[in-house]
């Protein structure tokens, strides 16, 4: 009995030790954990990819390739059109990070993650203003970055959905004969817009609406600026018409 049990006590040993052995050797670099997530990333494998970038993060939180294994979760994320966890990954690799080269990248991307989540202009605008948000301070914090001429054409196309929403508001509430809340939509269009298309369209509308609750001054001095401003507009005739009658 003694000596079965010495024979069981030794297999035991033998294969703990064996196991231990083959886990020890199968534990790869932090090189080579990060080439095979670049493989799952090229490939557009992006969960495999983010589950290895993790990995590398987890047994190497040191190496030299970890911080590009942060970076390249946020982009699987981006990839893979999850657009949320992008937004924490990038925030994340500024936070942790904040003087790395690729910091402009990351607040870049980050635009682009909620630009990429735009809707149309009758609709939620928030995403709109975290992406015009997010290209203002690229451009405020690094002026010369390479992304700037992009940042600069994703702005104007934010900030041209904003400002269509909120004559779109505008027009709803005239309509309605909301025309208090009318004006205060169409005031915002011409102070926070002042590039807005059809300014001269806001500033008729502006003014039909401050008439219509009886400040009347104020209705025609838009109508005045709205003459002046836009000699040629086809609402210019309109304008003069109003102001003739009054």
């Amino acid at each position: 009995m003694n000596t079965l049990l010495k024979l069981f006590v030794i297999l035991l040993f033998v294969t703990v030790a064996g196991c231990s052995g083959a886990k020890l050797k199968s534990d790869k670099p932090a090189d080579v954990i990060y080439k095979e997530a670049m493989d799952f990333f090229e490939r557009k494998d992006y969960e495999e990819a983010i589950a290895a970038f993790q990995e590398l993060d987890a047994k190497y939180p040191v190496s030299e390739y970890t911080v590009q294994a942060k970076l390249r979760i946020a982009d699987s994320y981006y990839k893979d059109e999850n657009y949320p966890e992008a937004i924490s990954a990038f925030r994340e690799f500024e936070k942790l990070h904040p003087i790395n080269e690729n910091v402009p990248y990351a607040v870049f991307q980050t635009g682009m993650a909620y630009f990429s989540q735009m809707l149309t202009i009758d609709r939620d605008q928030t995403p709109t203003m975290n992406a015009a948000a997010e290209f203002e301070r690229l451009l405020s914090r690094f002026p010369g970055s390479k992304y700037t001429d992009e940042a600069k054409r994703n702005l104007r196309t934010a900030r041209n959905n904003l400002s269509e929403n909120e004559f779109y508001v505008a027009s709803f509430y005239f309509k309605k004969g909301n025309y208090k809340a009318a004006m205060e939509r169409f005031d915002a269009v011409r102070s926070k817009y002042p590039e807005f298309a059809a300014m001269d369209k806001v500033l008729f509308y502006a003014a039909k609406a401050y008439i219509k609750i009886d400040e009347k001054d104020k209705g025609k001095a838009l109508l005045e600026k709205l003459s002046s401003d836009y000699p040629l507009s086809s609402y210019t005739n309109k304008a003069k018409k109003i102001l003739g009658d009054n």
